[in-house]
Formats: structure tokens, sequence, C-alpha cells
């Protein structure tokens, strides 16, 4: 008990002076005790304080504090026994406090403890009790964070609650047993914000805390990594052999592959004869992006060859402009000494570039399948593979005035390879529709005698 308390109590305590040993008034049966009586009456009393947790009955006196204030009268209180009114301070203020509770009882005004809590002990002699109500006004919650991919605990992770117009009402600054004293009603509802460099929040979203009530708050969060992935433009084809960079805006490299979501990076993607044509301009990583999925965030970027297209003319046919080292000039003079005569210009035929769609299928089963990884070959010569939808696109040079044939071929392990011939022109674009079928062995056992086939 608190010195005020026990002060109070101790005044409490004191015999009245009305009360003599020739006349004393018994406190339960107004009666009149005889000299013999007198000499063998028990003290006044005593005032006995008890204060509990109205939700689970425990005793908590060891952990609150209790003052009575005395109230002064200015009417006398009429009780049968004349004797008490002659106590000071008959009339109490009761106010009592602990971390996280509040008083529920003896807040309408003064109480009269010796008239009003009047109970008998377990040896028969008459007692006063007081018992205070305490109710936890705070929502106890045991937090955890933890990686949601490997379950590693996050020790300096940092959680926010916020309402519902993103205020923040507590902060647990470290996980593990916190008292949020912001529950204003018996249960609500609060959003979660996580702070925690290189992470976001995984699960969950919101937490309903109520009253008085103890929950525990199991939280992941994933890391914000990113996967580059490189593709040449034209083919779709993947390039494995690129050196990449991510850079900060202080010019930094980023060390690793996790990336903070509110810092701008520059992608820098380097492979000998490429050139990078997308995410030039420096890019963020909001915090979305890496909502609903625990796999590392994958972003694209398209190359280009700098050095020639794929393909080029073929090795095999005529290109303007170039002569084979085992073909003679038919323009060549045929002596030094010879001198020519003038002769007129002759037109050379245009030269254009065109354009083949090369769509290769697995017509094994009666359902085509789209077929990637398919060498295409042109006039012998390998021009690039098919991607995942089956697809490529082909460059190459074309007369303009005059159509031409080349023979498209593709071909992949374990399938019959197929060919067609396909005309070209320049500026016109062609499609080339091929169906490859596995290489598949029917072996029927029989019967040597009969011929009859074995089941």
């Amino acid at each position: 008990h608190c010195p005020s308390r026990k002060a109070a109590c101790h005044g409490i305590r004191q015999p009245p002076e009305c009360c003599t040993n020739a006349s004393n008034m018994d406190e339960i049966t107004n009666t009149m005790n005889t000299d013999k009586e007198a000499a063998t009456a028990e003290p006044q009393p005593a005032v006995r304080v008890r204060v509990v947790d109205a939700t689970t009955r425990k005793t908590m006196n060891e952990q609150t504090e209790v003052v009575f204030v005395p109230c002064a009268d200015s009417e006398p209180i009429k009780i049968k026994n004349k004797a008490l009114e002659q106590l000071p301070a008959r009339r109490y203020l009761v106010k009592a406090t602990a971390p996280g509770y509040q008083q529920l009882n003896y807040l309408e005004g003064p109480i009269n403890i010796y008239h009003d809590h009047l109970v008998v002990d377990q040896d028969g002699r008459p007692q006063r009790e007081v018992v205070i109500q305490m109710e936890r006004r705070v929502a106890a919650v045991w937090l955890s964070v933890s990686d949601c991919r490997d379950g590693k605990a996050l020790p300096t992770a940092s959680v926010q609650l916020l309402d519902e117009k993103e205020n923040v009402c507590h902060v647990f600054d470290a996980p593990g047993s916190h008292d949020v004293a912001a529950v204003t009603s018996v249960t609500k509802t609060y959003a979660l914000r996580l702070h925690l460099r290189g992470y976001v929040l995984h699960g969950p979203q919101s937490v309903t805390l109520e009253r008085g009530k103890r929950i525990d708050l199991l939280m992941t969060a994933r890391r914000t990594d990113v996967k580059v992935v490189c593709r040449d433009l034209r083919s779709g084809r993947r390039i494995d052999d690129v050196d990449i960079q991510l850079i900060n805006e202080e010019n930094e490299v980023l060390e690793g592959d996790t990336v903070d979501t509110d810092v701008e990076y520059r992608i820098v993607c380097r492979a000998e004869g490429f050139r990078q044509v997308t995410r030039i301009q420096k890019c963020t990583f909001p915090p979305k992006l890496f909502a609903g999925s625990t796999s590392p965030l994958e972003v694209r970027v398209d190359l280009e060859p700098v050095k020639s297209s794929i393909p080029l003319a073929p090795p095999r046919r005529a290109v303007w402009g170039w002569l084979a080292l085992d073909q003679p000039s038919r323009s060549a003079p045929e002596t030094e000494t010879a001198q020519k005569k003038p002769k007129k210009k002759k037109t050379l035929e245009d030269w254009g570039t065109c354009t083949i769609n090369v769509r290769a299928v697995d017509a094994t089963y009666p359902k085509p399948i789209r077929l990637a990884g398919a060498r295409v070959r042109v006039d012998g010569n390998v021009s690039g593979e098919t991607d995942e939808r089956g697809a490529l696109q082909l460059k190459l040079r074309a007369p303009s005035s005059t159509e031409t044939s080349v023979t498209v071929q593709v071909e992949k392990d374990s399938f019959i390879s197929d060919a067609t011939s396909v005309k070209i022109q320049a500026s016109q674009a062609a499609q080339a529709n091929i169906a490859l079928r596995r290489t598949l062995v029917r072996v029927d056992v029989v019967h040597a005698s009969s011929g009859k086939p074995v089941t």
C-alpha cells in the first residue's frame, strides 16, 4: 500500500473517544456492552483494500497505487452506530492508478467505507473491505518479423500502426512484446507499414486489436531484389554474356541485387556486338512492384546488334557490290595496254531489303505446338533460332524489280527437318510456315510362329 493509504487507514483504526469502559456500543448489534465485555473489547475494525483485474479477476495490489482522499462532510451521516459518527474523515474519494489500466468503480463520488463495506473475516471479526476493479485499456502485442523465403528473423525491423487517415498511431521500434495504448474503442483495425532497408511488407497488411487482449502479430517481409534479363530486340532471344550494372544517384554501382524503393537507378548493360536500346532513362522500383510475389523482380532490357543485322545476305547468294574471288570479272580489261572505247553506263539493278517471317510448329500430334529453339537455314546457312513463340524474323537482300526465291529449312534435334521455297522481293514481306515431326520409332512384338502381336 502507498504511504497515503496507510496514513488514512491508521487514522481510521483509532477508537472513538465517546467509547468508554463503562459504556461501549457494539457496532453490529447496536447494544451496550457490559464492563466485562468492555474489558475484552476488540480494537476498531481495519480497512482492507483489494485491487483486481475486472477481466481475469487476478489481484493487482503490487502494481497498483491506491489513494484515499478525505472528503469534508457538511451534514452528518445518520447510521445506527452513533459512535462511528465521531470518526474523522468518514467519507473518502478512492483513486487507483496502474500502468495500462483504468479504474472502473468508485468514480461517482465519495464513499463511506465504515457503513457500506462491512464484512466479517475468516476469524469472525468485523473488517472493512474495499474492492477496486481495474480494466486493461491497452492491447498487448507480440511482434515477430521474418523473411518470407527462408523464415529468418529480422530483428532490426520497425513497424508502424496507421489509422484510417494514415496517421501514425503507434510505432514498434523492434520485434517483441509491446503495449498499444492507442486503442480508443473495444476493437479497432490498423494498417501496417514496415521500415527496413532492402525489404517490403509481404503480409499481413492490417491488424485488428482488441482492448485488454493479447495478440500475436506474425509479419513477413520480402527482399527488394531485381533480376535483369537481356534479350535481342529483333529475335527475342536471351543474351547471357552481358555485364549488368545498377548505378544510383551518387554514381555508385549497386553491390548485390537488392535495391532501395526510394532511389533512382540507371541500368547499364554491356555486351560485345550489342548496344542497349531500352531502359536508358533512370528508373525506380516502388513497393507495389514487389507485391504478391516472393521471387525476384524481373526487369527486361532489349539489346540490338551494332555490327550487322540478323542475318545479312546469305553467303551463297550474289550480293550487289561484292565479287567472289573465284569468279572473274566480266568488265575486267583483257590486256592492260588495250585501249577501251568509252561505253555508256548501264543502269544496275536496284537492290533492297525484304522480310521473311518464319514460324515453326511441332506437328507430330493432331494439335500443333509452337516449336522453340529450332535452327533456321537460308540456302543452307544458319540464320538464327526460333524464340519461345516458334517465330523468327529474317532480313535479306533482294532485287526490287524481279522476284527471286530462297530455300528456308528448319531443323531441330530429334525432329525430321523440313524445307520450303520462298519468293522474295525488295520491300516485300514473305511468310514461311514449316511443320516438323518427331522421329518416332514404332516397335511391334509378334509371335514368331503365328505373327500375332504380343500383348
